[in-house]
């Protein structure tokens, strides 16, 4: 199930205002507390994956509102784009649950997030709907967001 606008900017802000709590509170986690760094990372990986995913959202809305795919490719996209946002709620799901997080924990939360996204990348590039990356950046090659940049997520590692 796809997210509604107004549930996607009420998770957005919650998770900006959990973001702030836990940056202001580095100091602490740099004096004693275990795990905070790491926690504050993943909480940062997943609100740059959701921006983009909901970037991408648009983007594949668009293009088959208005019919530039033929219907497997709508479907493919579509079930893309679920799987790309399930992924992404399960890492969401294991770094809230984790009682203390390191960076390998953080890498094996994404590692489902990252295939699917690689998938969801590769098919986007096959129908001609974005550039292929470079630099960590790619490029929309149709439809109403056309030359915009869509960059890759955090969660993926460096460029």
């Amino acid at each position: 199930m796809r997210p509604t606008p107004r549930h996607r900017a009420f998770r957005r802000a919650a998770l900006t205002a959990l973001a702030v709590v836990l940056l202001a509170a580095t100091p602490v986690a740099v004096t004693g507390c275990v795990g905070m760094p790491a926690l504050a990372t993943a909480l940062t990986r997943i609100a740059d994956a959701e921006q983009i995913l909901n970037l991408l959202q648009t983007i594949v809305d668009d293009i088959t509102h208005s019919n530039q795919v033929t219907p497997e490719q709508q479907v493919a996209l579509q079930s893309a784009m679920t799987r790309a946002w399930v992924a992404l709620n399960f890492a969401t799901r294991a770094v809230n649950g984790a009682k203390s997080l390191s960076e390998a924990d953080t890498q094996a939360a994404f590692t489902d997030f990252r295939n699917a996204y690689s998938d969801l990348s590769k098919l986007l590039q096959s129908v001609g709907v974005i550039s292929v990356p470079a630099n960590g950046m790619s490029q929309v090659l149709t439809g109403a967001s056309r030359g915009r940049a869509v960059p890759s997520p955090l969660a993926l590692g460096e460029p």
